[in-house]
Formats: structure tokens, sequence, C-alpha cells
């Protein structure tokens, strides 16, 4: 779903949680589709989730189209460790 999180320098899982609401037609970047840029996220607040478990992610440079996958370890909602599952450079 795309949703944001980020673990903090003390080992917590945040979720930067939103609510989406419609853009007025006049706002929207292309009137002649009217459902291209139609919803835009509005931030709610940081929750901390307390995860427990495996948690898998990526990450990717744009520049150098250099991607990184992850898994991390929380334990309690502390994070404990964390593995680079995967690297690899895309040419196209």
């Amino acid at each position: 779903m795309l949703e944001r999180y980020t673990i903090t320098a003390a080992g917590r899982l945040i979720h930067h949680t939103v609510r989406y609401e419609e853009v007025p037609e006049s706002e929207r970047p292309y009137p002649d589709m009217p459902f291209i840029g139609c919803m835009r996220a509005v931030p709610t607040g940081d929750v901390d989730t307390n995860y427990h478990g495996m948690l898998e992610f990526y990450t990717c440079d744009s520049e150098t189209r250099e991607w990184w996958s992850y898994k991390a370890k929380f334990t309690d909602g502390q994070y404990v460790d964390i593995r680079c599952l995967e690297y690899e450079r895309r040419n196209s």
C-alpha cells in the first residue's frame, strides 16, 4: 500500500499515518485526465507500531539504479537485528 515507515535510531518502527482527501478539480495537474492527482495524502501523525516479528523491505538509489533488500527482526517492538538479503544493480 506504499505506506511510510521509519526505523528510528532508538530501534522503534514508526508508521507515518495519513488520511486521503479529494483534490479540487481546479488544483489537479492534468485537467484533461481528472483521475491523475485527484487525491492527496494528509499526515495524521506518527504511531509506534510496537511490531513483533520479521519485516522485509527494500530501498533503491534512482541515480545509480542500485537496489537493496533487507530483513529486520523486532522483538516486543524493539529492533534486534537486520540483514541485507540482496543487492542488485539494474542496467535498464
